[in-house]
């Protein structure tokens, strides 16, 4: 017999195994490039260490120009 997840929004989840853990941090670009070290070396000890998947997102593109607000 299967057990439902708690709550009665959706469908039931799958329970995470040990080590399927998943943490998600939202940092500032102005900070990334220490976290991620000279040529990432940070991120590759990071990873190493803690035997973990850090994928580094591209970064949204900026669009620096003239912007235009209609009544």
């Amino acid at each position: 017999m299967k057990r439902e997840a708690d709550g009665d929004m959706g469908s039931p989840q799958k329970r995470s195994r040990r080590g399927d853990e998943e943490v998600r941090l939202l940092i500032p670009s102005k900070v990334a490039g220490s976290i991620i070290g000279k040529g990432g070396q940070n991120i590759t000890k990071l990873r190493g260490q803690f035997k973990a998947t850090l994928p580094i997102p591209q970064p949204y593109p900026v669009t620096n120009g003239v912007w235009s607000v209609r009544e």
